[in-house]
Protein backbone atom coordinates (compact mmCIF):
# COMPACT_ATOMS: atom_id res chain seq x y z
CA UNK A 1 0.00 0.00 0.00
CA UNK A 2 1.33 3.45 -0.83
CA UNK A 3 0.21 6.85 0.28
CA UNK A 4 0.28 10.00 -1.80
CA UNK A 5 0.42 13.23 0.12
CA UNK A 6 0.26 16.77 -1.11
CA UNK A 7 3.37 18.82 -0.30
CA UNK A 8 2.69 21.22 2.60
CA UNK A 9 3.73 24.22 0.49
CA UNK A 10 1.14 23.25 -2.13
CA UNK A 11 -1.60 23.08 0.51
CA UNK A 12 -0.59 26.46 1.90
CA UNK A 13 -0.72 28.13 -1.50
CA UNK A 14 -4.06 26.49 -2.31
CA UNK A 15 -5.65 27.80 0.87
CA UNK A 16 -4.09 31.25 0.40
CA UNK A 17 -5.63 31.42 -3.06
CA UNK A 18 -9.01 30.27 -1.75
CA UNK A 19 -8.91 32.81 1.09
CA UNK A 20 -8.18 35.61 -1.38
CA UNK A 21 -11.06 34.46 -3.61
CA UNK A 22 -13.45 34.51 -0.65
CA UNK A 23 -12.21 37.93 0.44
CA UNK A 24 -12.63 39.37 -3.06
CA UNK A 25 -16.14 37.91 -3.37
CA UNK A 26 -17.14 39.36 0.03
CA UNK A 27 -15.83 42.82 -0.90
CA UNK A 28 -17.60 42.75 -4.25
CA UNK A 29 -20.92 41.73 -2.70
CA UNK A 30 -21.04 43.56 0.63
CA UNK A 31 -18.65 46.55 0.57
CA UNK A 32 -19.08 49.64 -1.56
CA UNK A 33 -16.12 51.21 -3.42
CA UNK A 34 -16.13 53.94 -0.74
CA UNK A 35 -15.62 51.31 1.97
CA UNK A 36 -19.13 51.30 3.46
CA UNK A 37 -20.56 47.91 4.33
CA UNK A 38 -24.08 46.96 3.29
CA UNK A 39 -24.85 46.20 6.94
CA UNK A 40 -23.81 49.42 8.62
CA UNK A 41 -23.59 47.90 12.10
CA UNK A 42 -20.61 47.74 14.45
CA UNK A 43 -20.56 43.94 14.44
CA UNK A 44 -20.31 43.78 10.64
CA UNK A 45 -17.30 46.10 10.62
CA UNK A 46 -15.71 44.28 13.56
CA UNK A 47 -15.96 40.87 11.89
CA UNK A 48 -14.53 42.23 8.65
CA UNK A 49 -11.57 43.65 10.57
CA UNK A 50 -10.97 40.57 12.73
CA UNK A 51 -10.94 38.22 9.76
CA UNK A 52 -8.76 40.62 7.73
CA UNK A 53 -11.38 40.89 5.01
CA UNK A 54 -11.85 44.65 4.74
CA UNK A 55 -9.52 47.46 5.79
CA UNK A 56 -11.47 49.78 8.11
CA UNK A 57 -8.92 51.98 9.84
CA UNK A 58 -10.88 55.03 8.66
CA UNK A 59 -13.35 54.25 11.43
CA UNK A 60 -10.65 55.43 13.83
CA UNK A 61 -9.90 58.74 12.18
CA UNK A 62 -13.05 59.96 10.44
CA UNK A 63 -15.53 62.11 12.31
CA UNK A 64 -18.61 61.35 10.23
CA UNK A 65 -21.06 58.74 11.49
CA UNK A 66 -20.33 55.85 11.68
CA UNK A 67 -17.03 56.28 13.48
CA UNK A 68 -15.60 56.31 16.97
CA UNK A 69 -14.79 60.01 16.75
CA UNK A 70 -18.31 61.11 15.81
CA UNK A 71 -19.48 60.89 19.46
CA UNK A 72 -16.46 63.00 20.45
CA UNK A 73 -17.54 65.74 18.05
CA UNK A 74 -20.93 65.63 19.75
CA UNK A 75 -19.39 66.18 23.19
CA UNK A 76 -19.22 62.56 24.37
CA UNK A 77 -17.06 61.76 27.39
CA UNK A 78 -18.26 58.15 27.66
CA UNK A 79 -18.74 55.24 25.24
CA UNK A 80 -22.19 55.11 23.66
CA UNK A 81 -24.21 52.01 22.81
CA UNK A 82 -24.72 53.05 19.19
CA UNK A 83 -22.84 55.24 16.73
CA UNK A 84 -25.47 57.98 16.82
CA UNK A 85 -27.03 58.02 20.28
CA UNK A 86 -27.04 61.78 19.78
CA UNK A 87 -28.11 62.87 16.30
CA UNK A 88 -26.28 65.60 14.34
CA UNK A 89 -28.98 68.15 15.30
CA UNK A 90 -28.30 67.49 19.00
CA UNK A 91 -31.44 65.49 19.68
CA UNK A 92 -31.43 62.06 21.31
CA UNK A 93 -31.81 59.08 19.01
CA UNK A 94 -35.40 57.84 19.46
CA UNK A 95 -34.40 54.21 18.96
CA UNK A 96 -34.86 51.72 21.80
CA UNK A 97 -31.13 50.98 22.13
CA UNK A 98 -29.74 54.31 23.30
CA UNK A 99 -27.29 54.12 26.18
CA UNK A 100 -24.66 56.77 26.89
CA UNK A 101 -22.46 54.57 29.04
CA UNK A 102 -22.06 51.24 27.33
CA UNK A 103 -19.23 48.75 26.86
CA UNK A 104 -20.11 47.55 23.35
CA UNK A 105 -18.00 50.14 21.54
CA UNK A 106 -15.62 50.40 24.51
CA UNK A 107 -13.78 47.37 23.19
CA UNK A 108 -12.06 49.80 20.82
CA UNK A 109 -10.10 51.21 23.76
CA UNK A 110 -8.83 47.74 24.64
CA UNK A 111 -7.86 47.19 20.99
CA UNK A 112 -6.02 50.52 20.84
CA UNK A 113 -4.02 49.63 23.95
CA UNK A 114 -3.25 45.99 23.18
CA UNK A 115 -2.94 46.04 19.39
CA UNK A 116 -2.25 49.50 17.99
CA UNK A 117 0.00 50.74 20.80
CA UNK A 118 1.01 47.18 21.68
CA UNK A 119 0.83 46.98 25.49
CA UNK A 120 -0.74 43.89 27.06
CA UNK A 121 -0.11 41.45 29.94
CA UNK A 122 1.62 38.22 29.00
CA UNK A 123 1.00 36.93 32.54
CA UNK A 124 -1.64 37.82 35.14
CA UNK A 125 -0.84 41.04 36.97
CA UNK A 126 1.59 42.25 34.31
CA UNK A 127 4.47 40.28 35.84
CA UNK A 128 5.46 39.72 32.21
CA UNK A 129 4.50 42.25 29.56
CA UNK A 130 3.70 41.60 25.93
CA UNK A 131 5.04 44.45 23.82
CA UNK A 132 3.67 43.98 20.31
CA UNK A 133 2.87 47.25 18.52
CA UNK A 134 1.06 47.30 15.20
CA UNK A 135 1.72 50.52 13.26
CA UNK A 136 -1.33 51.07 11.08
CA UNK A 137 -1.21 52.65 7.62
CA UNK A 138 -1.99 56.33 7.83
CA UNK A 139 -0.97 56.62 11.48
CA UNK A 140 2.25 58.37 12.49
CA UNK A 141 2.40 57.45 16.18
CA UNK A 142 0.65 55.76 19.10
CA UNK A 143 1.34 55.36 22.80
CA UNK A 144 -0.28 53.61 25.78
CA UNK A 145 0.62 53.24 29.43
CA UNK A 146 -0.75 51.28 32.37
CA UNK A 147 -0.11 51.50 36.11
CA UNK A 148 0.75 47.91 37.05
CA UNK A 149 1.38 46.62 40.61
CA UNK A 150 5.11 47.02 39.83
CA UNK A 151 5.01 50.54 38.40
CA UNK A 152 4.08 52.22 35.16
CA UNK A 153 4.42 50.21 31.96
CA UNK A 154 4.37 52.04 28.65
CA UNK A 155 4.80 51.36 24.94
CA UNK A 156 4.95 53.83 22.10
CA UNK A 157 5.92 53.93 18.45
CA UNK A 158 6.54 56.72 15.98
CA UNK A 159 6.85 56.60 12.21
CA UNK A 160 9.45 58.75 10.45
CA UNK A 161 9.46 58.00 6.73
CA UNK A 162 10.25 54.30 6.34
CA UNK A 163 11.51 54.00 9.93
CA UNK A 164 9.33 52.99 12.87
CA UNK A 165 10.88 53.57 16.30
CA UNK A 166 9.43 51.62 19.23
CA UNK A 167 10.04 52.69 22.83
CA UNK A 168 8.98 50.90 26.00
CA UNK A 169 9.07 51.28 29.77
CA UNK A 170 9.28 48.00 31.69
CA UNK A 171 8.68 48.30 35.47
CA UNK A 172 11.24 46.93 37.96
CA UNK A 173 11.08 43.21 38.77
CA UNK A 174 9.10 42.42 35.61
CA UNK A 175 9.99 41.03 32.21
CA UNK A 176 8.79 41.78 28.71
CA UNK A 177 8.35 39.71 25.58
CA UNK A 178 8.84 41.94 22.56
CA UNK A 179 7.43 41.19 19.12
CA UNK A 180 8.57 43.65 16.47
CA UNK A 181 5.99 45.11 14.08
CA UNK A 182 7.03 42.85 11.18
CA UNK A 183 7.25 39.30 12.56
CA UNK A 184 7.83 37.81 9.12
CA UNK A 185 10.80 40.05 8.46
CA UNK A 186 12.26 39.28 11.88
CA UNK A 187 11.77 35.55 11.32
CA UNK A 188 13.55 35.92 7.97
CA UNK A 189 16.41 37.71 9.71
CA UNK A 190 16.91 34.90 12.23
CA UNK A 191 16.52 32.19 9.59
CA UNK A 192 19.18 33.67 7.30
CA UNK A 193 21.56 34.22 10.21
CA UNK A 194 20.94 30.67 11.40
CA UNK A 195 21.89 29.34 7.97
CA UNK A 196 25.21 31.11 8.33
CA UNK A 197 25.78 30.51 12.04
CA UNK A 198 23.44 29.37 14.79
CA UNK A 199 25.61 31.21 17.31
CA UNK A 200 25.32 34.45 15.36
CA UNK A 201 21.53 34.14 15.19
CA UNK A 202 21.31 33.61 18.94
CA UNK A 203 23.73 36.48 19.58
CA UNK A 204 21.59 38.90 17.58
CA UNK A 205 18.32 37.60 19.03
CA UNK A 206 19.29 37.62 22.68
CA UNK A 207 22.01 40.23 23.07
CA UNK A 208 21.34 43.08 20.66
CA UNK A 209 20.84 46.47 22.27
CA UNK A 210 19.29 48.88 19.80
CA UNK A 211 20.27 52.49 20.37
CA UNK A 212 19.55 55.57 18.24
CA UNK A 213 21.74 55.63 15.14
CA UNK A 214 22.66 51.95 15.21
CA UNK A 215 21.76 50.31 11.91
CA UNK A 216 20.85 46.70 11.21
CA UNK A 217 23.73 46.40 8.74
CA UNK A 218 26.22 47.54 11.35
CA UNK A 219 24.97 44.96 13.85
CA UNK A 220 24.94 42.12 11.32
CA UNK A 221 28.37 42.93 9.93
CA UNK A 222 29.73 42.66 13.45
CA UNK A 223 27.86 39.47 14.34
CA UNK A 224 28.00 37.48 11.10
CA UNK A 225 30.03 39.35 8.50
CA UNK A 226 29.17 41.01 5.17
CA UNK A 227 28.24 37.75 3.43
CA UNK A 228 25.32 37.22 5.80
CA UNK A 229 24.29 40.84 5.36
CA UNK A 230 24.21 40.48 1.58
CA UNK A 231 22.24 37.23 1.80
CA UNK A 232 19.77 38.91 4.14
CA UNK A 233 19.29 41.77 1.68
CA UNK A 234 18.39 39.19 -0.97
CA UNK A 235 15.96 37.44 1.39
CA UNK A 236 14.25 40.74 2.27
CA UNK A 237 13.95 41.56 -1.43
CA UNK A 238 12.28 38.18 -2.03
CA UNK A 239 9.95 38.78 0.91
CA UNK A 240 9.01 42.21 -0.42
CA UNK A 241 8.41 40.85 -3.91
CA UNK A 242 6.16 38.15 -2.51
CA UNK A 243 4.04 40.84 -0.86
CA UNK A 244 3.70 42.69 -4.14
CA UNK A 245 5.80 45.68 -3.05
Amino acid sequence: MSWRTRPPSSDAQRYRDRAEQVRAAFLAEYVTPAGQMMSDAQTAYALAIVFDIAPATRLLTQTECPSWLYPVTMGATTIWERWDSTLPDGSINPGQMTSFNHYALGAIADWLHRTVAGLAPAEPGYRTLLIQPRPLPGFTHARAEHRTPYGTAAVGWRRDGDTVTVTATVPPNTRARVVLPDEQAYATLLRVLGEQSADAAEEVRAHTTWVPGRTLRERLDHAAGPDATDRLAEAFAELSAGRGH
